[in-house]
């Protein structure tokens, strides 16, 4: 064994004994299970008074050793220092090893380990530690395999494409993302001071889906949005942690964290899944140009949009798409094919530029709708029913002016 070092009984394998340097007998911390990686290799002893025909002999410590304990791997919260042998129970019983030598012929391996410390599920066997030839070669071990690749980032859905005088797409987006704006410190959960941490609080959930059926429209927004902030949001975002620089977080990490803000209100319902389909990212913009511009009149000259920007007809454009897969190829990212359907339906919502990404759509969409028309109108689709759903932001007017507007697309 090694000299001058205090061996803990593993109680859940009493043949294995554990030996990791010996504390002074002022320690009170522990010298077992939390200090394994400090130890030397483990060594496997057989216990002479184990009748388990699996352990071999490969060293021997004088007896007489402790008596087979019956007890659950244990914590190990200290060990005392234990003049004597002890089988109580949930303690691991411990031994003072003498001051001998590991046997020349028994040497224990570098890859040895003790896979079950700290394990709810020890396997069936322990660890065996073979004896080496005296002639072992000093070859260092082959170096570990590589880590995996980090997972593939989440996809863009918006394209980088706009048309001027449209401020949409990705260069509205990029716009948005500057800071320079009242009440914004960042597009993080806690980034402004419009919306408090007593706020947040009071919107937790417990994880159960609340069923939204018979509810009046006030009952709803009191139960899914109380103080303007859906349930659950703080958490879904701590957990999710979205942006990788909350100051300009990413296109894509936009797309992604508002799909997540959608699936996070279906969850917290007890709705069917859904999910992004880029067509329908690309059918919102081409249906707002067909609004706003006369980019598409010429070509498609059936049901145009006029006047332009009419506020009171902001659905003209619904259903709208290039037929030709050549007018389609600057909004199309990296391997997206064209869109050959762009039947939906679809819903208008405005968006405050003050707040975070964090809370827009939960704050200014589905709060907005949920409160003002329950599960009728413009909340009807959000509660269920639609499974594939796209969106779209632009400015309502030709200048740089922070008033976003959302077209949302369905399809079911």
């Amino acid at each position: 064994m090694y000299p001058n070092k205090r061996c803990c009984l593993g109680n859940d394998r009493p043949t294995v004994i554990l030996c990791v340097p010996a504390a002074s007998s002022q320690s009170t911390s522990s010298p077992c299970l939390p200090k394994i990686n400090q130890c030397p290799q483990p060594i496997q002893v057989s216990n002479p008074q184990s009748t388990n025909p699996q352990f071999s002999n490969p060293v021997t410590c004088p007896q007489p050793i402790c008596p087979d304990p019956i007890c659950p791997v244990p914590s190990c919260p200290s060990c005392p220092v234990c003049p004597s042998c002890s089988v109580n129970c949930p303690q691991p019983a411990c031994v003072t090893c003498p001051s001998t030598t590991v046997p020349s012929s028994t040497v224990p391996l570098a890859s040895t380990t003790i896979p079950w410390i700290g394990d709810s599920t020890p396997p069936t066997t322990a660890a065996t530690i073979a004896p080496a030839p005296s002639n072992q070669s000093s070859t260092p071990a082959p170096a570990p395999p590589p880590p995996p690749p980090p997972p593939p980032s989440a996809r863009q859905y918006t394209s980088n494409h706009t048309s001027a005088p449209l401020l949409g797409g990705k260069p509205y987006i990029d716009y948005l993302n500057q800071l320079e704006k009242p009440n914004l410190i960042n597009h993080g959960i806690y980034g402004t001071t419009k919306i408090t941490p007593q706020q947040l609080q009071a919107a937790t959930w417990n994880g159960t889906p609340i069923d939204p059926v018979g509810k009046t429209n006030q009952e709803l927004c009191d139960t899914f949005f109380p103080g303007g902030v859906m349930i659950g949001l703080e958490d879904l975002y701590n957990n999710t942690k979205p942006f990788q620089d909350e100051e300009n977080p990413t296109m894509a990490e936009i797309d992604n964290w508002n799909l997540k803000v959608f699936q996070h209100f279906r969850a917290i319902t007890g709705g069917i899944p859904i999910e992004a389909d880029y067509s329908l990212f690309l059918t919102s913009q081409w249906g707002d140009e067909r609004w706003a511009t006369d980019l598409w009149d010429t070509k498609y000259p059936n049901n145009v949009c006029t006047p332009k920007r009419d506020m009171s007809r902001q659905h003209c454009g619904v259903g709208f798409w290039p037929r030709d897969c050549q007018d389609q190829q600057p909004y199309l990212l990296s391997g997206d094919p064209c869109v050959t359907n762009g039947t939906s339906e679809e819903g208008i919502a405005y968006l405050e530029a003050d707040i975070p990404w964090a809370h827009k759509i939960a704050r200014s969409v589905l709060a907005r709708y949920v409160c003002a028309e329950g599960m009728t109108g413009h909340g009807a689709p959000m509660f269920g029913g639609i499974t594939k759903i796209g969106w779209h932001i632009m400015d309502t007017d030709l200048g740089w002016r922070v008033l976003p507007k959302i077209r949302l697309q369905y399809r079911f």
